[in-house]
């Protein structure tokens, strides 16, 4: 079995496969509350997920670095567990990464995003990278890569974050992190903290039983090979 982590390669398999290793695959996360019903560490971990899938689609060319698992989460800032770079922070070790992986021969560099907060910076990083320091670099994230399949299957009025959709997606790629005691029939409640509305987000009682894990399955046969193109390219 071929192996895409960056972290279970000795030194010298990764040195052995450097000709081939064309691209790095870099998950990019959070650690933030995602209400009663997902473990906090769920953008990360699907992350995490979809670049060993990415990887393996375009076996051998792909290599998997180890995920980050925090990123800005300021505006979550207000619930227990929650935690959060500044930009500077995560701009910082996202191009030293890239930097270090450059110096070893790898200059095309694909962030696998699994948390929405994190996309703006990214751009900026992405860009930077690429024009300033001569690396092809880009960014993906499942939710964007695979709005229309998603729009086919939800149900909820409101959806984005913590809902049946992410819950559908940890049931399908990382299940311990799903709580289904918590899973209420309700669709999102409102928080109000200050200024700024968030929604904790409960799945509908449908997403409990894996028949209907179909949004997804669908998010995830949607948005892997479209990141695999890009890291193809």
């Amino acid at each position: 079995m071929t192996r895409h982590g960056l972290a279970d390669l000795t030194s010298p398999e990764f040195a052995a496969r450097a000709d081939r290793t064309k691209v790095a695959l870099i998950p990019v996360g959070a650690t933030e509350q995602h209400g009663a019903n997902l473990g906090m560490g769920i953008d990360w971990r699907v992350a995490a997920a979809l670049a060993e899938r990415v990887a393996a689609r375009v076996d051998p060319f792909a290599v998997v670095v180890p995920a980050l698992p925090v990123g800005l989460s300021g505006h979550h800032m207000s619930f227990p567990g929650t935690l959060s770079v500044s930009a500077a922070t995560f701009t910082a070790l996202c191009t030293d990464i890239a930097s270090s992986l450059a110096r070893h021969g790898i200059r095309k560099i694909v962030f696998v995003n699994g948390h929405r907060g994190n996309e703006s910076v990214l751009g900026v990083i992405t860009t930077t990278l690429t024009y300033d320091a001569g690396i092809e670099a880009a960014s993906a994230f499942w939710m964007t890569q695979a709005s229309d399949v998603i729009a086919d299957y939800v149900t909820s009025r409101r959806w984005g974050h913590a809902c049946e959709i992410e819950t559908s997606l940890a049931m399908a790629l990382c299940p311990d992190l799903v709580r289904d005691a918590a899973l209420e029939p309700h669709g999102y409640t409102p928080i109000f903290l200050g200024a700024t509305l968030l929604y904790a987000g409960v799945a509908v009682w449908a997403w409990v039983f894996p028949e209907t894990r179909g949004v997804g399955i669908a998010a995830i046969d949607e948005s892997a090979p479209v990141a695999a193109q890009t890291a193809g390219r």
